[in-house]
């Protein structure tokens, strides 16, 4: 039997309601030389089955199976906004009855328009309104054509509002702005900064828009806008949503490529909407953010005292985490940026200097150096060696707002992760997202059980320590038999220590080696002897290294010279990273 004609046997079998034959012809289509053709449809079949048994979260992934064979199948949105009828989730329901509207280009779009419509002034009351995005002209006016017509191309007309500000136009740009029906054109003459302008764009925005912060030399993905609106309603406790991209590591695509057509094609394999996907996070990057609009009216507007982006996002962002509200990241929603220009200083107000930096006045308002205490430590989660669905507890001592924390639960569903922090601002914080608790280790009162945790990680702590030795032997009977404690550690034999040192210097900094704040300094043989002191086994000993120049170089290899004992390697290493086991 032929492929199609399998198919429309299936069809016929669910027509007539024959719900077991049909499935039977299913799991044979499946089994068949051609089964990778018309997979979308065959998904269509097994969710339609799966529906009428009630097996809901089955139907939901057969649907997504259907849309990453096909991402522009329409039946497919369709039945996922009836999926979202039932779950009672209605803004996405809503979110998907528009896409299945927008990729529809047959007969059906008829019908589709007009249960939308009814599906629209039968829940007016209970739907969220269009998406308002808030873009600034910028200094490449090609770029930010291409992002309009990215927003265009990729979303219902009718779903979305663009709202441009025009502090880099020049008059030829601003006539062609003017023309735009689509756009909403706000002509600020000598605005104070660019938070002034996105306020601004908030209130010409309709009331019942959520806001889409979006830098102008991006382009927005099919799909990408879809998947963060679906996220931001899949509870009431998501206010905001990032997307990843090709430019930033914090938030970069899982695949690299050379140039934005390869991105192009990835995207339509990436963007299809996967709640499993959606990860919770402590800060997000300004260049695409998605804000619900009823939490804004809550929290307020952008704080307009801080001069950079990042602040004002940053700052806005942890308003929202102190209301008890969760930023998470799309790794399911793509947009390509080609960069991201500030504003020209000379196109805005002329303003005196501020007395404090952003950075100053942040933590004057926050207490906390949000860029410190939302790090993720790659290097410690690449050492974990657990299976994805695996059980086991962590616990980070000095964790900041728990972002290493968050990134391995996200990795680690099954894990069991908790944190204790000195500072008591982050600590405050990071208990909105996580169990944190803020005290100080040196205390030795931690509240946990013996042997409880299979992996405890220490940042770049034991410097920190007065008595090193007695937190690591107290440390150690948290942990289980053959748990790991991973812990960070600056190098005091590395060249840019050594070398001034031989011309008498040896200059406290602000941070890395010579922190002022080290209350102790270890080389290599220290941290061995350290470890094997407290009775634990060494596993490993990773060391980061970093590249010198040519002069360094022979400077290092002539000091070598002079005694073979002499580690050459050791000098190079700025940090090692110690992986040692209770046994």
């Amino acid at each position: 039997m032929k492929s199609q004609e399998m198919l429309e046997n299936i069809q016929n079998l669910i027509q007539n309601c024959q719900w077991r034959e049909a499935q039977k012809l299913i799991d044979e289509y499946r089994k068949t030389a051609f089964n990778h053709s018309y997979t979308d449809m065959v998904e269509i079949f097994q969710a339609t089955i799966y529906m009428n048994d009630k097996e809901y979260d089955k139907a939901e992934k057969s649907i997504l199976d259907g849309l990453r064979a096909n991402i522009t199948n329409y039946e497919l949105y369709f039945m996922l906004g009836n999926l979202k009828e039932i779950y009672e989730n209605k803004a996405q329901a809503l979110f998907a009855y528009e896409n299945a509207v927008f990729y529809c280009h047959n007969e059906d779009k008829e019908f589709l328009e007009e249960h939308l419509i009814n599906y629209k002034q039968e829940n007016s009351q209970e739907l969220p309104g269009k998406v308002a995005l808030l873009l600034t002209a910028c200094h490449n006016f090609d770029y930010l054509k291409l992002c309009i017509d990215s927003i265009r191309s990729s979303n219902l007309e009718d779903s979305y509002e663009i709202i441009l500000t025009n502090y880099a136009a020049l008059p030829g740009e601003r006539d062609w702005l003017k023309a735009q029906r689509d756009i909403i054109y706000l002509e600020n003459v000598n605005p104070k900064n660019q938070f002034t302008i996105y306020n601004d764009g908030i209130n010409a925005a309709l009331e019942s828009s959520d806001i889409f912060l979006l830098h102008t030399e991006t382009v927005i993905m099919p799909n990408t806008i879809f998947n963060m609106r679906m996220c931001l309603y899949e509870d009431h406790k998501t206010g905001a949503a990032g997307s990843v991209t090709n430019l930033f590591d914090a938030q970069r695509a899982d695949e690299v490529f050379q140039n934005m057509e390869q991105y192009v094609n990835y995207s339509s394999k990436n963007n299809i909407y996967d709640s499993k996907r959606h990860e919770l996070c402590s800060r997000l990057l300004n260049f695409s953010i998605l804000y619900k609009r009823t939490i804004l009216n809550k929290i307020g507007c952008f704080d307009e005292s801080f001069e950079d982006t990042q602040y004002v996002i940053d700052d806005m962002n942890l308003r929202l985490i102190q209301e008890g509200y969760r930023l998470q990241l799309c790794h399911d929603s793509f947009i390509y940026c080609f960069g991201l220009t500030k504003m020209d200083d000379n196109k805005t107000a002329e303003a005196a200097k501020p007395v404090l930096s952003d950075a100053d006045r942040f933590f004057e308002k926050w207490g906390i150096d949000i860029k410190a205490c939302s790090k993720i430590r790659e290097d410690f989660i690449d050492i974990i060696n657990k299976g994805e669905k695996e059980a086991f507890q962590i616990l980070e001592i000095g964790c900041g707002m728990g972002a290493t924390l968050l990134k391995i639960k996200d990795k680690y569903r099954a894990s069991n992760v908790f944190g204790i922090e000195l500072k008591k601002e982050e600590a405050m914080l990071g208990a909105s997202l996580l169990n944190i608790e803020s005290m100080d280790i040196e205390d030795m009162n931690l509240n946990y059980s013996k042997n409880f945790f299979d992996y405890i990680l220490l940042g770049d702590l034991l410097e920190h320590f007065h008595k090193p030795e007695k937190i690591l032997v107290y440390l150690r009977g948290f942990l289980k038999k053959n748990g790991i404690i991973l812990a960070g550690i600056h190098n005091l034999q590395n060249q840019s220590v050594l070398l001034p040192l031989l011309k008498g210097d040896f200059t406290y900094k602000d941070n890395g080696i010579l922190d002022r704040r080290h209350i102790k300094f270890f080389t290599k043989n220290e941290i061995i002897k350290l470890f094997k002191s407290c009775d634990y086994t060494m596993l490993d000993l990773y060391a980061k290294t970093e590249q010198l120049d040519k002069n360094t170089e022979e400077l290092l290899n002539k000091l070598c010279s002079i005694d073979n004992s002499i580690d050459a390697e050791s000098i190079r290493v700025v940090q090692y990273l110690v992986e040692a086991a209770k046994h």
